[in-house]
């Protein structure tokens, strides 16, 4: 169906075409030759450059944003039950009610939790 050397023939053909006739055939399509050709196509580079880094940019603050809020709700649900267990009368010590099961709270949670009260005290 295909041969081989038919395909690389062509392929050779075409490849020769184009070094040969693609700048012509682009500074007449563009109406610029190929100085202007590259200093418009560097300037394109720059602007995606600065997008890029200021897509980052907000990026970056969005999400370090996002992480102090989801650790202050974090430290919130841990104050909370500190507080309801001095009222409560209950010793500093004691673990709060809804941890004194470790089987209720997931293993990322309670290593994450552990993490966060290791570098907390």
């Amino acid at each position: 169906m295909f041969n081989p050397d038919d395909i690389r023939d062509n392929l050779n053909r075409n490849i020769n075409d184009i070094r040969t006739q693609g700048p012509k055939l682009a500074e007449k399509m563009t109406g610029m030759n190929k100085e202007e050709f590259s200093k418009f196509i560097g300037d394109q580079m720059r602007l995606a450059t600065d997008c890029i880094a200021h897509l980052m940019q907000g990026y970056r603050q969005g999400r370090d944003q996002e992480i102090d809020n989801m650790l202050h709700k974090y430290f919130q649900e841990e104050e909370q039950p500190k507080q309801q267990s001095t009222t409560n009368g209950l010793d500093d010590a004691s673990p709060p009610p809804e941890q004194s099961n470790p089987s209720s709270i997931s293993g990322r949670r309670r290593r994450r939790m552990n993490h966060l009260r290791s570098k907390v005290t």
